[in-house]
């Protein structure tokens, strides 16, 4: 009885460190993305959306992106979205980026952001609304 009960408290404790592991492992896709291989990024809010291409405001949405600290969550499947980034590489490919206030989506993974990066990418999605063209959504 006192071996099943020590295995069972040993399967336990394994599993909460794994647990913890796993979720402190910064799981960012984009980390591994250098700023020179994006063409070019369009940000949509539920308004509108426009395209930028100039590498300085490229840099500056990107840097943003790049800094969030997401660990895996299970798959929520939530509807709606504060922002839709799509990420257009030279080579063709494109990330495709669904930012909730706890959600981030990159590539139909689901992330847990380590805080709300909402009102950073709200803040860069104003001040370059004003240099490039908006589209109604």
């Amino acid at each position: 009885m006192r071996k099943k009960f020590l295995m069972f408290i040993a399967v336990i404790v394994t599993i909460v460190l794994v647990d913890v592991w796993f979720r402190s492992i910064n799981m960012n896709e984009l980390k591994d993305i250098f700023l020179g291989d994006i063409e070019e990024i369009t940000i949509h809010d539920p308004v509108g959306y426009y395209t930028i291409d100039e590498q300085k405001d490229v840099q500056l949405i990107f840097e943003v992106l790049q800094s969030m600290h997401l660990s895996r969550k299970i798959n929520s499947h939530k509807d709606g979205f504060a922002f839709l980034i799509d990420i257009k590489l030279y080579d063709g490919e494109i990330i495709e980026i669904c930012v909730l206030s706890n959600d981030i989506h990159i590539n139909r993974h689901n992330y847990k952001p380590d805080k709300d990066y909402i009102n950073y990418i709200r803040e860069i999605y104003n001040k370059l609304s004003q240099k490039y063209e908006n589209y109604p959504a």
